[in-house]
């Protein structure tokens, strides 16, 4: 059976780095039963599982440091995500589809759930190392488990142009925007913003092709959007595309591509799963901004 990623552990290896973060001669005890912090874990087996999962790295023989904390981690952040590298717990594949499936833990598996709370998963308003965080989850799945790679690009494209649209949306209206994406891949829209009182749904499209830029909605993402024109709510599409060192973004209301047409049905019979835009055809609507690569 798997050793599993348990709170107490997470909270004493917190411990255990913060006071030894500047130790560069950190030994197993001679005591066999020694606890750490006088707690209730014992010092060996936690040098032992932090050995395993490649935070302490051997200096010399019997001799261990530290190895540097990631800065745009929090330290059980890190600490749980080496655990997923190093263990690959069955659990990890619910980070695939976002925060809102991981809430099932609280009934399914209690302590792991603790563990994800720990680590500020279920924050409604995330920081910058919390989304860092359950990318780096989500990245390593895809590449190292399932090959992956065209998806992990794919992915870091999109919350390029996330980071891009939350940010600006941050300083026009003064308010947080809600990272929707990161709470659901289903969703079909990636951020929750706001406009005169009135909540607005904005579903992001970034090109790097300087040449010709190009979107592709997906079934899905037109499917909600029309769904808010049906209800007359407010919904957008943020196109962001490159210009030398710069990024202009075009700002469309789910009205101007009322145009998008899903009905006509593949050789299989089924729906176009994405309707591809050019950039280009929007120019009038594009405007200059103060964004360079890749955020600042």
């Amino acid at each position: 059976m798997k050793e599993d990623l348990t709170i107490g552990f997470l909270n004493y290896a917190e411990a255990f780095i913060l006071k030894n973060k500047d130790n560069k001669l950190i030994m197993l005890s001679e005591n066999l039963n020694e606890k750490f912090n006088f707690g209730q874990l014992n010092l060996n087996s936690i040098i032992d599982s932090l050995i395993k999962i490649e935070i302490l790295n051997e200096t010399k023989k019997e001799i261990f440091h530290l190895e540097d904390i990631p800065q745009d981690l929090t330290i059980k952040q890190y600490i749980f995500l080496q655990w997923i590298i190093h263990k690959r717990p069955n659990w990890m594949w619910q980070f695939r589809n976002g925060t809102k499936y991981l809430e099932d833990f609280e009934e399914s598996n209690k302590n792991i759930y603790q563990c994800i709370k720990e680590c500020d998963v279920f924050e409604e308003h995330k920081s910058e190392k919390t989304v860092n965080f359950l990318y780096k989850i989500k990245f390593f799945i895809y590449k190292n488990d399932l090959k992956k790679d065209k998806v992990v690009e794919k992915i870091e494209i999109g919350l390029l142009g996330e980071k891009l649209s939350l940010d600006y949306e941050r300083k026009k209206t003064g308010k947080e925007p809600i990272h929707q994406s990161l709470i659901s891949d289903a969703s079909g829209y990636d951020i929750k913003s706001y406009s005169e009182g009135l909540t607005k749904r904005i579903e992001v499209k970034l090109s790097q092709n300087t040449f010709m830029p190009k979107a592709f909605i997906t079934w899905n993402e037109w499917k909600v959007a029309k769904r808010s024109l049906r209800q007359n709510s407010l919904h957008e599409f943020h196109f962001w595309r490159k210009s030398e060192d710069r990024w202009q973004l075009a700002i469309l209301d789910a009205k101007e591509l009322e145009f998008i047409n899903f009905e006509t049905k593949n050789e299989y019979k089924h729906h176009w799963q994405t309707f591809e835009l050019l950039m280009n055809a929007f120019e009038k609507n594009f405007m200059e901004t103060d964004y360079s690569e890749p955020c600042d």
